[in-house]
């Protein structure tokens, strides 16, 4: 039990009686309870007035839902649920930790950040050449599953496009360094955001490669489909990744110099062992004493 409040009245305690989500007790059930405890224990006070109902924690606000989920109340208690757009990053704690999929997208100069949970780092920073890519299929319907990475909609629709586009782009730009990942999709119809680069030296301006890949998903996925592209000018390096290289380059050297001193070391040893082993024995003779 907490006490909230205490107000003139004589007095009249506020008070918040707590029990674990597995305790199933009505709420006239609690009330007797606690009446008959009152009873006992607590001489002078009005039991005329004594009262226990349900509080609505969703309306006052001591929920831990996330800003993205939707607050539920369920009598005494409550649930969280994800929002619509939104998926549950933390399902055994529902609604605490809900997710926009496409909020990747938007990071541009956290894709290499070692925090970037939700891109492909290591992929995206191994290009040389990083691109971000909308596609609007329009004839395409979606389906609320689209927004949750872990669904089988999403594994088999982002599957479905990388098969179908990568190839046939590598072929057009003769380039096989081709490559792309989808980060999320959204409503309208289908709005898929993705990445996309390519290793080489390709000289395809970022028009050219927007009209290709507009085409390719055209002829192949939707006729109705508009694709937008972004080059990212500059990828930022993840946190950390300046020490862990300069910490291998100190090693490096660390261990050169360690190598060096070794063979000066049994350089010197061979040197003192061969002068041992030439010196000459002098035998004094009557001439030069």
């Amino acid at each position: 039990m907490v006490v909230t409040g205490v107000r003139r009245g004589s007095v009249i305690v506020g008070f918040d009686l707590i029990t674990a989500l597995e305790v199933k007790l009505s709420t006239s059930d609690v009330q007797n309870s606690v009446i008959n405890a009152l009873k006992s224990s607590a001489p002078g006070v009005d039991l005329n007035i004594t009262s226990v109902k349900e509080a609505d924690i969703c309306q006052r606000g001591d929920h831990i839902c996330s800003k993205n989920a939707s607050c539920v109340r369920k009598g005494p208690s409550h649930t969280c649920e994800c929002k619509a757009e939104f998926y549950d990053q933390n399902p055994t704690v529902p609604g605490t930790d809900c997710k926009n999929p496409a909020d990747c997208f938007d990071q541009e100069n956290e894709i290499c950040s070692s925090q970037n949970q939700c891109l492909p780092s290591k992929f995206l920073c191994s290009l040389r050449n990083v691109f971000k890519l909308t596609a609007e299929l329009n004839s395409w319907i979606f389906n609320s599953s689209l927004y949750d990475p872990g669904s089988d909609a999403w594994a088999y629709t982002s599957t479905k496009i990388i098969t179908t586009v990568v190839p046939r782009m590598r072929r057009v730009l003769s380039e096989p360094s081709f490559d792309m990942t989808v980060v999320g999709f959204q409503r309208g119809s289908v709005v898929v955001r993705m990445m996309c680069g390519f290793n080489g030296n390709t000289s395809t301006d970022e028009r050219a490669l927007q009209t290709a890949l507009q085409d390719t998903i055209c002829k192949h996925l939707d006729i109705t489909a508009i694709a937008t592209l972004k080059r990212i000018s500059q990828i930022s390096t993840a946190p950390g990744e300046g020490w862990k290289v300069a910490t291998i380059v100190l090693g490096v050297l660390l261990g050169l110099i360690l190598l060096v001193v070794v063979v000066v070391l049994i350089s010197t040893t061979v040197r003192r062992a061969a002068c041992k082993l030439t010196s000459y024995k002098i035998q004094h003779t009557e001439h030069n004493r």
